[in-house]
């Protein structure tokens, strides 16, 4: 019986990180091809001027429209800061925006909306787009009031890649996607999330003229993949709200706040991902929420590394059904996981503690071990310790 659940976990593993990588595969190869066949659009050929004291906002638009109409193509950003006052609107599928790395950098001038988006104003869904990238470039908010990369829409073969995002409301806001690809950003400095997928409302200004209007992060869809990414310094790190069939793998989590917030999301998997709270006080992941706002089902969570805090827990289990977790490290004072429904399994952890149990039956999980300089402790049951003395030979 259990070897089949071993196969039965190892099958789950392989097929998420299959077609998690055949997804972003996929996805990057379709979307280069598309945009080399329609040729590169360099925005200082529409009036973009990097480093100076004006707006660039308009002349990337036109770059960007003239992309649209002929199809798609790649809108090339030379480096330097451009000063953006007014969104850059997304609104057709095979649009490559790319820059030179960081040195490219879209500066928050007094814009009240996302830097970049495809959420067009005045209706709250965009338009499915299909093989659009955004990469090589630095987001700056600067005030931390506007959203780095707001994405409604977004669908089979996107991706949102390379990008450092600083100092916005949120660092990248998912609603509405599936199939989509968030590989290798580096966010930090966010006063809300670093990550929003599918949570929350948020209030994005129009453009133009055009009024304000409230825009909800409704359940995202099926195949979002989120690899190799670093959060640091956000209130959150990634918060996630709906959809099936996701992988998070090969993440850094490093905020004030919880690093990973989960609730009424199915089939996905957390593996190979490094949690550490910047200030003590709030769960590395939280799984499920006491309000009820949905249960997580069908979870594997796996291969990560939690440095706790010494006040609060590694993992979080508000609710969860039919899930796993297990061969995970955690390291830190307090790594009690509070353990939810019977459906789940929670096993071969190992857990490394500073302060050793005072006497056998102190609390312990099964795996946790902690040494001092005289003894080896290993918890090998529920509050069931054992220990050996360590001797010079």
């Amino acid at each position: 019986m259990e070897k089949t659940k071993m196969s039965r976990i190892k099958i789950r593993i392989f097929l998420v990180c299959f077609f998690g990588m055949w997804n972003v595969a996929v996805g990057a190869e379709s979307s280069l091809s598309s945009a080399k066949s329609s040729g590169w659009l360099d925005v200082t050929r529409f009036g973009a001027v990097p480093d100076d004291k004006g707006n660039d906002s308009d002349a990337i638009r036109k770059a960007i429209s003239a992309a649209a109409n002929q199809n798609g193509g790649t809108v090339y950003l030379p480096h330097g800061v451009y000063l953006i006052n007014k969104p850059l609107r997304i609104h057709a599928s095979g649009i490559v925006v790319t820059g030179d790395g960081k040195s490219t950098v879209l500066k928050n001038n007094g814009c009240k909306d996302a830097i970049i988006r495809s959420l067009s104003s005045g209706r709250k869904k965009a338009t499915s787009l299909e093989e659009v990238i955004i990469e090589k470039m630095t987001i700056d908010g600067v005030d931390k009031t506007v959203t780095g990369i707001l994405a409604a829409g977004f669908t089979r073969g996107c991706v949102i890649r390379d990008m450092c995002i600083l100092r916005c409301l949120d660092g990248i806001f998912l609603s509405s996607d599936w199939s989509l690809s968030i590989e290798r950003n580096h966010i930090l400095l966010c006063s809300g999330t670093g990550l929003r997928i599918g949570a929350a409302t948020r209030t994005i200004a129009g453009d133009d003229g055009e009024k304000r209007l409230s825009h909800r992060g409704t359940t995202v869809g099926n195949a979002i993949n989120v690899i190799g990414n670093t959060v640091t310094d956000c209130d959150y790190g990634i918060w996630w709200r709906g959809g099936s069939g996701w992988f998070v793998g090969g993440n850094t989590f490093e905020c004030n706040q919880h690093n990973a917030y989960f609730q009424n999301t199915w089939g996905g998997a957390i593996i190979g991902n490094y949690f550490e709270s910047s200030r003590s006080g709030a769960a590395l992941l939280r799984l499920g929420h006491s309000g009820g706002c949905g249960i997580p089902k069908n979870l594997f969570v796996a291969g990560n590394t939690f440095n706790g805090s010494d006040t609060y827990y590694c993992i979080q289990i508000d609710s969860l059904w039919n899930s796993d977790i297990m061969a995970n490290r955690f390291e830190g004072k307090m790594l009690n996981i509070p353990y939810k429904g019977d459906t789940n399994r929670i096993k071969g952890n190992k857990i490394f503690v500073g302060k050793p149990p005072k006497k056998s039956d102190s609390f312990g999980v099964s795996g946790q071990m902690v040494w001092d300089k005289d003894y080896f402790y290993i918890c090998v049951g529920n509050r069931q310790w054992k220990r050996v003395r360590l001797e010079r030979w």
